[in-house]
């Protein structure tokens, strides 16, 4: 595109615009069809404004027809705005070439999920098309922004589960930013990043922060199969926290289907606390919660059930209780506090683990039974107070530990903490006839001052009337 002179304002062009249409409407009556009629007069000559200034306007005004372009409706009008916005991929200009590629992404994408193509204009494939041949090679564009512009574009655009080859391709791009971009347009492809996981998790051991962070999301969103489970394992032994950390939740995704990374992922519980800090989190995560959850994911392992049975291990709770006793109204927490909070999430994460194993998990009851109970007689609920009632509920019932759960649980309802009160209330309906005798006790806590509390202690009642014999109907409500 040739050199062009600003001279004149950005909003010149469209104040002469104004001036014509007042013309026009002072010479027809007024009324709501008149006003109908004048307004989309005006919406017509100002996209036939903006077609004519990104053509051949100043670098300003070419700026904001490229984006006035984009809410360009019907088939004729839009095909006008694609050609407009398809010339300007090739503008002098770096931002109008980004404006040019978000408008012209937009109306695509529009047209794709509306449907609104017709015959006449050709479908919406057509359109596609023409974005791709101008979208692709702006990701070789010199200038980052329009590169990043277009990776967000294509990803905008791109239809099915699979991402184009050429947005992998810009993960490898010299711009951090465009790295990053083309990262987190890998989110909506989740299902079909197995071949980019290596990739990203690579990215996020020893890229830049925002880098990091956007291969972070896409990771999140990706759904991996079996087949990656040897190289995943591979990755917990990364140097890296963050990347042991996803490795690990990736895993659990998995599933049963891992179950040769339970070795892998016990070493990583395993793993004390870090108080190191990297790139691009304040404090690293502690990859033993992701691992702890994950081993709940792989189905029934006496290995796995061993290692978080003893995370929640008696002796471990008593010194870290006693590590947060006294602290009150303490601001900055010593190492050995900060350690003990850590713990506290790996020991909620394990509970959680073991509620996700269920029944095949039975030999952790005593163990969870002895943290519920260092709950209750304590101030500090810092302590899966939820997960461990849970946890119960998924484990315990139609076992011989039934009866001693369906004991504390009970004791629970009389907690002041209204969130103990919940928990309980909620897993005793869980228990069938080995809760019928705390129909009673339930039926007291349908008072409670909190709804939620209340509405649980319903739903239990309702749940151990319904397996209640025959013989059992004094324990009926009324």
């Amino acid at each position: 595109m040739s050199d062009r002179a600003v001279d004149s304002s950005p909003t010149e062009g469209n104040s002469r615009l104004r001036t014509g249409v007042k013309g026009v409407l002072a010479l027809v009556a007024s009324g709501a069809l008149i006003v109908w009629v004048g307004s989309t007069i005006w919406d017509n000559l100002e996209r036939d404004e903006s077609v004519r200034l990104i053509r051949s306007g100043t670098v300003d005004e070419r700026r904001l027809a490229a984006e006035n372009l984009r809410r360009a409706t019907g088939d004729r009008e839009i095909d006008r705005a694609i050609a407009a916005l398809r010339e300007a991929l090739g503008d002098e200009d770096a931002q109008v070439r980004a404006e040019a590629i978000t408008s012209l992404a937009g109306l695509v994408r529009q047209a794709r999920d509306s449907g609104t193509a017709s015959a006449a204009s050709g479908p919406w494939e057509k359109r596609f098309e023409v974005a791709m041949r101008g979208l692709i090679p702006l990701l070789s564009d010199p200038d980052p922004g329009v590169r990043t512009a277009a990776v967000i574009g294509l990803a905008v655009i791109a239809p099915g589960v699979n991402p184009p080859p050429e947005l992998v391709a810009a993960l490898r791009d010299e711009s951090a930013a465009v790295r990053a971009a083309a990262a987190r347009a890998l989110v909506p492809f989740g299902p079909g990043l197995d071949p980019e996981i290596p990739t990203l998790i690579a990215l996020m051991e020893r890229d830049e922060m925002n880098v990091r962070g956007a291969c972070a999301e896409a990771l999140h969103a990706a759904q991996p199969h079996p087949a990656l489970v040897p190289t995943l394992i591979g990755f917990l032994d990364s140097p890296d926290r963050n990347v042991r950390a996803i490795t690990a939740d990736l895993l659990g995704r998995i599933g049963p289907d891992a179950r040769g990374a339970i070795p892998a992922l016990i070493k990583v519980l395993k793993e004390p606390f870090g108080r190191e800090r990297d790139r691009s989190w304040s404090v690293s995560p502690e990859p033993a919660r992701s691992t702890a959850r994950a081993l709940g994911k792989m189905g029934p392992s006496r290995e796995a059930i061993a290692a978080l049975i003893e995370v929640i291990s008696p002796e471990k709770i008593e010194r870290i209780m006693a590590s947060l006793r006294g602290l009150g109204g303490v601001r900055t927490l010593p190492d050995e506090a900060r350690a003990a909070f850590a713990e506290l999430g790996r020991i909620n994460a394990a509970v959680q683990g073991l509620g996700e194993i269920g029944p095949p998990a039975v030999a952790a009851v005593p163990a969870l039974i002895t943290v519920y109970e260092e709950v209750l007689a304590s101030r500090q609920h810092a302590i899966a107070h939820i997960a461990i009632p849970r946890a119960l509920a998924r484990i315990a019932p139609n076992s011989a530990a039934a009866p001693g759960v369906v004991a504390v649980l009970v004791r629970a309802l009389d907690s002041t903490d209204r969130s103990i009160r919940l928990g309980a209330a909620e897993a005793l309906g869980q228990f069938g006839k080995d809760a019928i005798a705390a129909i009673p006790r339930l039926r007291a806590v349908r008072e409670d001052s909190d709804a939620s509390v209340r509405d649980a202690a319903k739903k239990s009642i309702a749940a151990l009337e319904r397996a209640s014999p025959p013989d059992a109907s004094k324990s009926r409500t009324p």
